[in-house]
C-alpha cells in the first residue's frame, strides 16, 4: 500500500518510490502494487488463479480420449496457454518446455509413466500416447521450433507470458484472464494438469535420460526461447 493512499496526500512518508516512478514511466501505472492489491482481494475470498486452474479432476469420470486433439493444425499455442495458465507460479523456462513437449508429442511421456497413471494416459489421449516407434526426431524438432516461436511470440505480445529473464522463469502474465475460455478447456487444460503433475519430481538432469539427443537440445535450449 501507498500510505498516502490511506492517510492522504500530504502524508510525509511513502515505500517503494524508485519502483514506483520506473513503472509508472514503463508501464503508465503502478503496476506491481496493482497486481499485488488483485491477488490479495482473491487470497481473502479464498480464490486464487492457481486453485482455479487447478481443481483436482477424477480422470476416471472423464470418457475414453476426453483428451485426444481434433487435428495437429494450430495446437501449439493453446497447448502452452493451458500449461501457462496451469504453472503454480515463477517455472523455470527448461521445465515448461518439457511440460509443452510431453503435452503436444504425449508418447514421450507415456515411457516415464507406470501403473494407473499410465493406462489413464492412454485411456484419456488415445493412439497420440502409443509408445515411440520410428519418429523422425529431426522433423519433429523442426516443426516444433517454428510453431513454439510463433506460439509464444503471440502469447508474450498478449501479456499471457510473464517472464523473468535473470531467473530464468515464466509465470502466468496478466494477459491470461483475457484469453478465450475455449482455448482453455478439454484436452489443452487437461493435459496441461496432467504433464506438470507428472513432471513435478524431475530435475534437470533426468531430462536427458530417455529422450533423443535432438528433443533433449530443443528442451534444455530455454534461453533462446
Amino acid at each position: 500500500l501507498d500510505p498516502a493512499d490511506v492517510m492522504g496526500e500530504e502524508y510525509p512518508s511513502e515505500t517503494f518510490r524508485v519502483l514506483k516512478n520506473n513503472e509508472i514511466k514503463q508501464y503508465g501505472e503502478y503496476r506491481t502494487q496493482r497486481l499485488v492489491l488483485e491477488a490479495w482481494d482473491r487470497m481473502a475470498t479464498g480464490v486464487t488463479q492457481h486453485a482455479a486452474a487447478s481443481t483436482p479432476v477424477d480422470l476416471t469420470t472423464l470418457p475414453d480420449g476426453a483428451w485426444e486433439r481434433p487435428s495437429n493444425d494450430g495446437i501449439t499455442l493453446p497447448q502452452l496457454a493451458a500449461i501457462i495458465k496451469s504453472l503454480p507460479g515463477p517455472t523455470p523456462i527448461w521445465k515448461v518446455r518439457l511440460a509443452a513437449l510431453y503435452a503436444l508429442e504425449p508418447r514421450y511421456l507415456t515411457s516415464r509413466l507406470t501403473g494407473t497413471d499410465r493406462d489413464q494416459w492412454l485411456r484419456l489421449v488415445g493412439s497420440a500416447a502409443n509408445p515411440v516407434t520410428g519418429t523422425n526426431v529431426a522433423t519433429l524438432v523442426s516443426k516444433i521450433n517454428a510453431d513454439w516461436g510463433q506460439a509464444v511470440a503471440g502469447l508474450r505480445g498478449m501479456n499471457v507470458i510473464d517472464e523473468n529473464i535473470t531467473t530464468e522463469t515464466w509465470a502466468s502474465g496478466t494477459g491470461i484472464d483475457a484469453l478465450p475460455t475455449e482455448m482453455l478447456e478439454g484436452w489443452p487444460i487437461g493435459r496441461a494438469g496432467f504433464v506438470l503433475k507428472a513432471i513435478e519430481a524431475i530435475n534437470f538432469t533426468d531430462v536427458t535420460t530417455d529422450l533423443p539427443t535432438e528433443l533433449q537440445v530443443w528442451v534444455t535450449c530455454h534461453v533462446a526461447a
